[in-house]
Parts: structure tokens; sequence; C-alpha cells
């Protein structure tokens, strides 16, 4: 039985249902978002931390590197987090069956996943500034700290365990260090010269570094030396004490300007670049394909609701987890989809209207048909019958291994 609602009343309904599905898709999403943009920061700050073990960078400089990563991670987790938010939703409303009191009160899915498509909207524009405008200085900044912190002063002290790279082909690493830095026990050093490596080992050592003449100065007792060619030992010499005089840099050499790469570049620079014939071809190309590139990712977004409410609907009749499996793989190949679009763009041989932005149009054309024949037809979702296959794949697995399986 379908409610009749004059048009202010509709309209006043309408209003209170796009406040109510935009706040129950907000929540997911932020919550999915923060733990999507949290996991990929720890993961670099991981990576970090161990990169800068044996230089001379503090954390405060960590912190820098991950804060400039920010507008990138956020620019990649905002359309995972976007859709699974709606995926929840949507398996919700229709688990408890308030799409279809929705419905009967005369809504149409339409008019329910409008507010999503504005939702979509803000967020393409959102990404646009990401990707668009951000993310070119501070992935700028990210490596100009990364340059300062790698290729910067080592200050002549060495951390117990750690492997510190004094630089050029110099690495040393000791068992135990004296709280003054200049006993050393356990040492072992690499040095590459070429195609000769030369290990040494010593039962202990003291260390003099004198940044004003930029020299290392070690002195190592009880030891060996390997002198390495070609993987093979040419030389093996045990001591009784050795001395090593060695420059290190004290100088790091200043970072390069930005733009060296085109993913430096914001996306009027982009258009400027690839519009300059004073720029190489190939260069052009790569300007061109990136910028495409940039608009299409952002031109997805709006397309997300039509997609979510398609596989949510089919997942409540299955179970929510073939729901994220089968739209994280849609949106996974699309990815790649658009990846392979962009090196070929890249080549100069394929337009990007047609290695991009017809991808785009296709997967936009496919996600309207999926949430049209969603409402309009009485099969319902065509992922319908990719759950059943899915379910029916469990129940086999199940049967062979003699597992009982819990109904959906």
């Amino acid at each position: 039985m379908t409610l009749a609602l004059d048009r202010p009343a509709k309209r006043a309904a309408a209003w209170r249902l796009s406040r109510y599905v935009l706040v129950q898709t907000l929540r997911p999403l932020s919550a999915g978002l923060g733990v999507i943009l949290v996991g990929l920061l720890m993961e670099r700050v991981l990576r970090l931390l161990e990169l800068m073990s044996g230089r001379t960078g503090d954390l405060d400089q960590i912190l820098q590197m991950a804060m400039h990563l920010v507008p990138h991670y956020l620019g990649l987790a905002l359309p995972a987090a976007f859709f699974f938010g709606l995926l929840l939703v949507v398996t919700r409303l229709d688990s408890n069956t308030e799409l279809d009191a929705m419905s009967n009160a005369g809504l149409s899915l339409y008019e329910i996943v409008r507010p999503l498509i504005g939702l979509g909207v803000l967020f393409a524009l959102v990404s646009i500034l990401l990707f668009g405008y951000l993310q070119p200085y501070s992935r700028y900044a990210y490596r100009a700290i990364l340059h300062a912190v790698t290729n910067g002063e080592w200050d002549g002290t060495v951390t117990e365990g750690v492997f510190t790279d004094v630089g050029n082909g110099f690495t040393m690493s000791a068992d135990s260090v004296d709280i003054t830095g200049t006993h050393l026990k356990g040492v072992f050093i690499r040095q590459i010269d070429g195609v000769t490596e030369t290990v040494t080992t010593a039962r202990n050592a003291e260390l003099r570094a004198s940044k004003e003449a930029n020299r290392l100065v070690l002195q190592l007792h009880q030891g060996l030396r390997l002198r390495i060619e070609d993987r093979k030992t040419t030389d093996k010499i045990a001591f009784a004490t050795l001395t090593l005089d060695r420059s290190f840099p004290a100088d790091a050499a200043p970072f390069r300007a930005r733009g060296n790469n085109d993913r430096e570049l914001t996306l009027t620079e982009l258009h400027a670049g690839w519009n300059n014939p004073a720029v190489p071809h190939d260069q052009r190309t790569e300007f061109r394909a990136e910028f495409h590139q940039r608009l299409v990712r952002a031109a997805t977004l709006p397309l997300l609701p039509f997609l979510g409410f398609a596989v949510g609907k089919a997942a409540k009749r299955n179970r929510r987890a073939f729901g994220y499996l089968v739209g994280g793989f849609v949106l996974l190949l699309y990815h790649h989809i658009i990846q392979l679009g962009q090196s070929l763009a890249e080549t100069g041989n394929i337009s990007p209207y047609v290695s991009l932005w017809l991808p785009a149009v296709l997967f936009g054309a496919f996600c309207l048909w999926a949430f049209e024949r969603t409402n309009s037809t009485t099969e319902g979702s065509p992922f319908n019958a990719v759950m059943r296959y899915l379910e029916q794949m469990i129940d086999a697995g199940a049967t062979r291994f003699h597992l009982k399986r819990e109904p959906a």
C-alpha cells in the first residue's frame, strides 16, 4: 500500500529523508576514512622510522613528512570510504525495511539517492582540490625533507645496534657504544668503492669525527678485514690495530626545484605545460595524461551512489560481506583500467579521451544501468546473480569439507 502525499508534504518528507540519509552515510564514511587514513600513514611512518634509524633525522621531521602525505592518502582513501559507507547504509536501510517504507510513502530510489549524488559532487570538488592543487606542493615538501635527511650532515655519532650511513659508500654499526659515543665494541664496517667491497670487523674501536675538516678517524683494535671483488674474497687481513681516516659529507646539496615530476605540478601548471611548444613532446604527453587522469578520478565519485545502491540491494538477500567483495573488485578493476589508460595516453599514441574518458563513460553507464534495473525491474539488482553464485560456491565448499554454514 502506497501512501499519497500532497506536494508540500512530499517536499518536507524528501528534505527530512535527505538529511537522514546523509547523516546515516557520513557516520560510517567518517569512521572508514579515519581508519584508512591512519592505517596508510602508520605504514609510511614505520617505513620512515626504518629509513632514518641510522641517520640524524629526528621524530619531528618524520611527523612533518607524514603530515605532508595527508593530502595524497586522503585523496586515495576518499573514494573507498565513500563507497563502502554507501554500501553499509544501503544494506542497513534495506535490511530494516526502511527502503520499503520510503517507497510506500511515494519516494523513488532516485529521490533517495539524490542527496548522495550531491555528496559525491562535493567529494569530486574536494578530490580536485587535493590531487589538483594541494598534493603537488605537499609531495614536493615531503621529498625535500627526505632529501635533507638522507643527504644531510652526519653528526659523528653512532647509534648502538643500528647501521649508520656515513656517506660515500661507508656504512658502520656497533654492538655497544659508551655514553660519550667515542668508544665502540663489536664494530662492523662496510665500504664500497666501485666494484670493490671491503668488510671490516673489530672487537673495539675509538671514534673521532671532525666537522671542520669533514674527516672521520676511526681506530680499530683486534679485527679482521676482507676485500671482496666480484663476490669473491681477494684479500684477508687480521690486524691488531687499524686506523681509518675517511671524509664524509657535512653539507647537503640543495634540493631541486619543484616540477621535476608531473605529479608535482598543479592542474593549472599541467594544462599550461602541455600547451607549451617549448616543452619536449614526450613531457607534454605526460602532462596531458596526468591532467586528464586526475579529472577522471574526480568525475567518478558522483557515480558511486548508483553503484552502491545496486550492490547494496543485492547484498541484503545474501551476505553483506559479498557486497564488500564484489564492490571492492569492481572499484579495483576500474582503478587498474584508469592506470592502464594513463600509461597508454603517456605514449602519445592514444588520446586521453579514448584511453581515460571512454572507460569513465562506460563505467558511468554501467552504474546507471545497474541502478535503473534495481529500481524498475522485478528481477532487482543485476548483482543478485553474482551474489547467488558466490553463495553457491561457499555452500559447495562447506559441503565438500563437511562444514555447516550459518544461514544468511
